[in-house]
């Protein structure tokens, strides 16, 4: 039997905690715009509210036949692998998950999750109130670790940031992805996964001196390490953070789109993905990822990372690895 390169790694706190992190914020964003209508200082909170209720009605309603609280992505959370800091919101859910509790008794747990400091990590309040230019962005400082950045530190980080950004892109309503690419092995996947997960190191690097790394630390220039091309990668990641300042939500909808998906672009997107900067973000990442898929260990690294996405998603039926 073959050796894992890389692990299973399906309760590793970090990497649940941000499954919990990315299912939550994506959910209530995309019921809060889903609805519609006005967003303003007044009504803001009212419409995140609501979409917690409507968000634990989901989960609730998907756990009813679960040994725990399974989340739309299909990972189920029990008090074993859910991180410490989420114990006490998912030891309500699970309380509540064979009950029938009603609106007013979903409210008050709506109401008592936004106290959680574990949830205020996660409200969309101000990325809503920022998207409709109700508030300016609220940057977050932190002081990133330079010291011992080695390459096993880089490959795990790609690894945990890719399983994310799989389980992500089979999320979205307009399919970047889908879990019959993966159980195929598409080849589009060899390259799509890395493409959206150096865009989104990218993204979360924007406020640090290099690229973000596990555990709060940062490469660059100065500490990256010599072998595996990584020079050559991380230079390229810091050329290309020094164009994507500040992305719009379409703006970051088309790149995606056009970094990770076949299908055509929405009509009304077509101006932004003429536009000669976002063409260069999308022809740039898309190289990386192209070269990045014709490296034997990242290779393998993908092939892993379908098979942990599977186990998350279709954990009755997974498919072998096609290495």
């Amino acid at each position: 039997m073959q050796q894992r390169m890389f692990p299973a790694q399906e309760n590793n706190p970090a990497i649940v905690e941000q499954q919990i992190k990315d299912v939550f914020y994506n959910a209530l964003l995309n019921k809060v715009l889903d609805r519609g209508g006005d967003i303003t200082r007044e009504n803001i909170e009212q419409k995140v509210q609501q979409a917690i209720i409507e968000t634990i009605s989901d989960i609730l309603e998907l756990s009813k036949k679960s040994d725990g609280v399974r989340l739309p992505t299909g990972k189920v959370i029990t008090l074993e692998n859910c991180p410490e800091r989420y114990q006490k919101l998912f030891s309500v859910l699970l309380q509540l998950k064979n009950q029938q509790p009603t609106y007013r008794a979903l409210a008050i747990i709506a109401q008592q999750i936004t106290s959680l400091d574990s949830f205020k990590e996660i409200n969309p309040t101000n990325y809503l109130l920022e998207v409709y230019g109700l508030a300016t962005p609220d940057i977050r400082h932190i002081n990133y670790d330079e010291n011992d950045v080695t390459t096993d530190l880089i490959r795990n980080t790609f690894y945990n940031e890719m399983v994310t950004q799989a389980i992500l892109a089979t999320d979205q309503k307009w399919l970047l992805l889908s879990v019959e690419d993966l159980e195929d092995q598409e080849a589009i996947i060899y390259w799509a996964l890395p493409a959206l997960t150096l865009l989104e190191a990218i993204q979360q690097s924007q406020q640090s001196n290099g690229i973000r790394l596990l555990d709060d630390k940062v490469v660059n220039h100065k500490n990256c390490p010599q072998g595996e091309n990584f020079p050559e990668l991380v230079q390229t990641l810091l050329t290309v953070k020094s164009k994507v300042k500040s992305l719009t939500p379409d703006e970051l909808h088309v790149i995606k789109h056009k970094i990770a998906c076949e299908k055509e672009l929405p009509d009304h997107l077509n101006h932004i993905a003429s536009n000669p900067d976002i063409k260069n973000i999308i022809n740039t990442i898309k190289g990386m990822a192209i070269q990045i898929s014709q490296r034997r260990v990242f290779c393998e690294m993908v092939g892993h990372v379908v098979r942990h996405c599977l186990e998350i998603l279709k954990p009755e039926q997974v498919a072998s690895p096609k290495i």
